[in-house]
């Protein structure tokens, strides 16, 4: 929310006066457990629903700037650091129930001599989707290096002085319930706000945050502010309010709706006509401009282009008097018009700011994903805009992972996953940033690790997903499928989507082997498996006497195909097989043979089942359905959807298999934003079963049609505004999401050919088209490189490994193919053992492999 300028009664710190500490806190592994001096603080609102928001503040007084200085922060269920006027960190990550989350954010840089002002802003309430709120209440505590000493700077108590805002209208809109509630902010009530002493709640461990852990995922990348970078349109709207009901009626009755929201849907409705009079100077407001811009009279209305989509808070400085209003509109794309509204896809993306007089600022509170934005001025007068644009919100895009290649479309691809990955990224995997912000560990995020490990490095957000579905079994609030079934996400609250999605507990298993692939984590792997298996064994009670998963009462999402889901899923149970490989992988792993063994058999009978009852020379049907004899039947339907499950899962026989892929590998090329009929009866795939096809493309040797099903896809999200990767090929629902970024892993894996894993393995691939690759990964034990270059006559892989980490080359066809080209005069090798920094070149009829200084020889 907006911060004010005046009314800051502020109060000093007295060290001397600070309690003892007296609780601790939980740490990541390798840490010490934090004591805490800070308590749990609140105030007494009077307006406790439908949400509450608090602003504390406190005066620290130093003689000079310390060495280092540190704050950590919680709050239930979300904050925001200022220091003497300046943003610093909005969080905490979120937690599971009984727990709270402390931010350890790094202040040195804020503080200076004489007082510094903190304030903390604090939102509680349920947004569903995006945090589970569990109490309201702000802990807090400033520590500081003095004169080589640790002291403690400030700690929440009664001391502090802590207002209710009122600002932020309780009247707002709420549309889903999967997010919290539309800003409608009034500043003029910030000079009403009655401070009073911070409510004490107790110290750290008391109810209903038993336990305090501290955040052991990367905090988020700088709040860093970012301007538009073009003007669109100056335009004047006519102030025309259609009607219409935007929310479910579960969440907002349209009685409600409509004593509410005639603002929003003008907004959205209203018919906007150029008028260059309505602005001046929209200029000013791009990252060029100098100066402002000034709206003239009602309907007065900029529209700007960002240039990328972002994902962060929207904000703006603004002169006028008391009681103007602007209104702020964002979105991913453009209406038929070209026009920039509210309502986009299932998003609500609208402020609505009434001006105090003079000069003010706001910086909205929930992030939100924005490419373009208009701002509006309703009523008389002139409004002069001073500053327009977002503040950053997204995962830090660390330089530890790159890919580079001849074809300039790939690397566009691979960019904009990265991009994608890192606005889906923060203190856990989202499904998309502006509408499903909960923490996803089962399909998402198994694509995501697949993506995050190879480009940023990072495992620590994948092992916090994991540990989220592992409590999700436990939460009170339970899930619609039977104990022990990890639900679909979590933290959240539970009863908004109280529904069962096989897959995602399934993938869930999956992401939990793909992160010890990433990370080697053996001691993480034994903590959480007792709960992998429990998860296993509460889908027994779907297992027919087939072995096959039958008649589950849930929602069988797979991609946005006209999927058949009844009966026994075929594709369900192709991953069913897979994720008991997998676990049977990690049950060796862990030393229980025998469990493996079991875990294997299982794979084989229902991988057994499913040939047997699908019989054919090609395609697998849906489902199994049982016909008037109670016998498993195939269904008439087979889609697309469930034969690249079916592939991907190593389902087919190797004949099978190999006609499959020769069906389906021209026959179902992918046609982004064209809608194609269906051939031979299946209905088309999406975004989400699209990675196992490139997966498959792979194992099968066919990286050709890998490279050019990986740019039919993605290369028209890539080029298309906003320059993310989208939750389907024909841009119906969100533009920036989660599945699509796992082509970056493809890439790195297939192409460049880092192996995700230890052994270290580089099993590169030009797919007959590429003529160079370069990039590295960052492993847990150091940088690996890869680098090859082919030409006719010669083939040249450059790899560099960290020391004293073996690694394997494996020769792809393409080098084969120049040794073929001339009488041999040494042998053939598949494969070669490397260390260190290693060269190998293959020319007609030889192979050449030096390490360090002697590969400058060849």
């Amino acid at each position: 929310m907006g911060h004010g300028h005046a009314g800051n009664l502020l109060v000093a710190v007295v060290l001397s006066l600070l309690p003892h500490s007296i609780s601790l806190a939980a740490a990541p592994a390798g840490q010490t457990a934090r004591r805490y001096q800070a308590q749990w603080v609140w105030c007494k609102p009077k307006s406790p629903t439908p949400f509450q928001f608090v602003r504390f503040r406190k005066t620290i007084a130093l003689d000079a700037r310390p060495a280092k200085a540190m704050a950590y922060v919680a709050a239930d269920t979300f904050y925001r650091l200022w220091i003497n006027g300046r943003l610093v960190m909005h969080g905490p990550a979120r937690s599971s129930r009984g727990h709270a989350t402390v931010d350890p954010v790094e202040v040195t840089e804020h503080l200076g001599s004489g007082e510094n002002r903190l304030m903390i802003e604090v939102f509680h309430g349920v947004c569903p989707f995006e945090a589970l709120a569990q109490s309201p209440g702000l802990l807090c505590e400033v520590e500081a290096e003095l004169a080589g000493t640790k002291t403690t700077l400030a700690a929440t108590d009664a001391t502090w002085e802590a207002a209710e805002i009122t600002a932020w209208s309780r009247e707002s809109l709420k549309f889903n319930y999967q997010r919290g509630w539309v800003e409608e902010f009034d500043a003029r009530r910030t000079l009403e706000e009655e401070p009073q002493p911070a409510t004490v709640l107790g110290h750290a461990g008391v109810a209903p945050w038993r336990q305090v852990d501290m955040r052991d995922v990367p905090l988020p990348a700088p709040l860093v502010q970012v301007r538009p970078t073009s003007v669109m349109a100056v335009q004047r709207g006519d102030g025309f309010a259609a009607d219409f009901h935007g929310p479910e009626t579960r969440i907002e009755p349209k009685a409600e709706w409509d004593k509410k929201s005639e603002w929003f849907r003008r907004l959205h409705t209203e018919h906007l006509k150029a008028d260059p009079s309505a602005a001046t100077g929209p200029e000013a407001l791009t990252h060029k401009g100098r100066g402002d811009m000034v709206l003239h009279d009602d309907g007065a209305s900029a529209a700007f282009d960002m240039g990328r989509g972002y994902e962060g808070f929207v904000g703006f400085e603004v002169s006028g008097k008391a009681g103007q209003q602007v209104e702020i509109a964002w979105a991913d794309r453009l209406d038929a018009e070209g026009s920039v509204r509210p309502c986009v896809q299932t998003g609500r993306n609208a402020i609505r700011y009434v001006l105090r007089e003079g000069r003010q600022s706001f910086l909205a509170f929930t992030p939100q994903f924005i490419r373009y934005v208009r701002i509006e001025h309703r009523g008389p007068g002139d409004v002069t805009v001073h500053r327009l644009g977002a503040t950053e919100f997204r995962f830090p895009m660390e330089p530890k992972g790159s890919f580079a290649c001849s074809d300039d479309g790939l690397n566009r691809v691979y960019q904009a996953a990265r991009w994608t990955a890192a606005l889906n990224t923060l203190d856990a995997y989202m499904d998309c940033p502006h509408r499903e912000r909960n923490a996803m560990y089962g399909v998402e995020g198994y694509w995501m690790q697949k993506a995050v490990y190879p480009m940023f490095g990072d495992t620590s957000v994948s092992r916090r997903c994991i540990r989220g579905g592992a409590d999700s079994v436990n939460d009170d609030e339970g899930t619609a499928g039977p104990p022990d079934l990890v639900h679909i996400a979590y933290p959240m609250h539970l009863k908004y989507f109280n529904t069962v999605i096989p897959t995602q507990p399934l993938f869930w298993v999956l992401h939990m082997g793909l992160y010890e692939r990433c990370s080697g984590d053996a001691g993480f792997l034994r903590e959480i498996l007792p709960v992998v298996r429990r998860n296993l064994a509460a889908m027994d009670a779907w297992r027919n006497s087939d072995s096959l998963l039958e008649s589950i009462p849930c929602w069988m999402f797979f991609d946005y195909a006209d999927i058949r889901t009844d009966g026994a899923s075929v594709a369900l149970n192709a991953v069913y097989a897979r994720t008991m490989d997998e676990m049977a992988r990690l049950e060796r792993l862990v030393g229980d043979p025998s469990r493996a063994v079991e875990m294997e058999k299982r794979a084989g009978q229902v991988r057994g089942a499913i040939n047997r009852l699908c019989p054919g020379e090609t395609f697998y049907p849906d489902v199994l359905f049982r016909n008037d004899k109670k016998e498993l039947t195939p269904s008439p339907q087979a889609c697309e959807t469930t034969q690249y499950h079916v592939l991907w899962c190593r389902v087919p026989p190797p004949e099978r298999e190999r006609r499959m892929w020769r069906a389906l590998r021209d026959d179902f090329l992918p046609t982004p934003r064209r809608r194609v009929q269906p051939i031979r009866g299946l209905t088309r795939a999406g975004v989400y079963p699209f990675l196992q096809r490139l997966e498959t493309a792979a194992r099968l040797g066919d990286h050709a049609a890998l490279i050019r099903d990986a740019k039919a896809m993605f290369l028209p999200m890539a080029d298309s505004p906003p320059g993310t990767l989208w939750e389907d090929p024909m841009a119906r629902i969100a533009l920036c999401h989660s599945i699509a970024c796992g082509v970056g892993g493809v890439l790195t894996e297939e192409v460049l050919g880092i192996r995700i894993g230890l052994p270290l393995r580089i099993a590169p691939h030009s797919g007959g088209s590429l003529t160079w690759c370069k990039g590295f990964i960052t492993t847990p034990k150091g940088r690996v490189e890869a680098a090859w270059q082919v030409a006719r006559d010669r083939y040249t892989l450059r790899v560099t490994l960290p020391a004293d980490v073996p690694g394997e080359v494996v020769l792809p066809p393409e080098a084969k193919a120049v040794w073929q080209s001339g009488a041999s005069t040494s042998p053939w090798a598949e494969s070669l053992a490397v260390t260190g920094d290693t060269t190998v070149i293959v020319r007609p009829g030889r192979i050449d492999c030096a390490t360090g200084s002697d590969k400058n020889r060849q």
